[in-house]
């Protein structure tokens, strides 16, 4: 299985707010003047990321569905309808991580586990980054590709509220996409491959029973001779 790729920094900065709640900063040439310029391409990525996003989540749901009920996705889709994506996550981890300990030992064990923790926080930064997507003032987009994302209290000296702008190109954007694909066809190889272990692990352990039985067998028979 293929190492996930790092995380995407995003560049952020912040903007003064003004009294009606425009910004103070004369960095930000363009606001409400850029999108109108590019409106194609960004609604072009951004339809493609939530594209992405929607494959990538229906991956772990089927996964929960699965961990639920083997035999049938009905009731599995019954719990998991009231939950949010992170929800949905960290009750993916969560399963995999009780499995894993329960059946795996050793290297075997930690091995999973890395994976398993390496898949869970690309899933939580794709998710922040489709909320970030999501909640953007995309009106607000300036001449440098920074989007504002939240309203944030000041904490310095001055007090007041500003703006937190992240950049957030066509470009950043199809790198997230790329991210959405790609975590979602490792979520399937590390179920295969674990299943693949577990099954190991029982053959190795019925054989060990077996040996057990066995020994156990010829001790009581040579006791009777």
């Amino acid at each position: 299985m293929k190492k996930l790729k790092g995380k995407i920094l995003l560049d952020t900065k912040h903007a003064a707010m003004g009294q009606y709640g425009q910004s103070d900063d004369i960095e930000m040439l363009g606001e409400f003047e850029t999108i109108l310029d590019h409106y194609e391409k960004y609604a072009k990525s951004i339809g493609a990321l939530m594209i992405s996003f929607s494959g990538m989540e229906d991956s772990v749901d089927v996964e929960l569905a699965t961990a639920i009920n083997e035999r049938a996705y009905e009731p599995g889709y019954r719990i998991i309808k009231y939950l949010e994506f992170r929800d949905k996550i960290n009750l993916w981890k969560d399963h995999y991580s009780a499995y894993i300990k329960g059946i795996l030992s050793g290297k075997k064990q930690l091995k999973f586990l890395a994976e398993m923790k390496a898949i869970y926080l690309k899933l939580v930064e794709l998710s922040e980054f489709r909320n970030k997507i999501a909640h953007a003032n995309w009106s607000s987009l300036d001449n440098a590709g920074f989007v504002r994302y939240r309203s944030v209290e000041n904490k310095d000296i001055s007090g007041g509220m500003s703006f937190e702008k992240v950049k957030m190109t066509p470009g950043v954007i199809i790198k997230f996409v790329r991210q959405n694909d790609a975590i979602s066809t490792k979520i399937n190889e590390f179920r295969e491959k674990f299943w693949e272990a577990k099954n190991m692990e029982s053959r190795k352990n019925y054989k060990a029973m077996e040996k057990r039985l066995a020994k156990s067998k010829n001790k009581s028979l040579g006791g009777t001779l």
